[in-house]
């Protein structure tokens, strides 16, 4: 899993699989790490899981080509 700060360059379709930093304060920071340490190895592993299949079944160079091409659809 990762633990971040939501950027403006980060697609939304990638949200549902991050884990976010709302306040940038070193308390905030480390506690919100520690509640992280605090899940089950099952639950840390569902996370990962379910991102990796994410990132495996939409940004593939595929996917992404397919992408490209139907903006320059909408341009031509």
């Amino acid at each position: 899993p990762t633990l971040m700060y939501k950027l403006s360059c980060i697609p939304e379709d990638y949200y549902e699989y991050l884990l976010f930093l709302e306040d940038g304060t070193s308390d905030y920071m480390a506690n919100r790490i520690q509640e992280l340490c605090n899940r089950s190895v099952d639950e840390l592993n569902l996370i990962g899981t379910k991102a990796s299949n994410f990132i495996f079944q939409n940004k593939t160079p595929k996917r992404q080509i397919e992408k490209v091409i139907a903006f320059l659809h909408t341009i031509l």
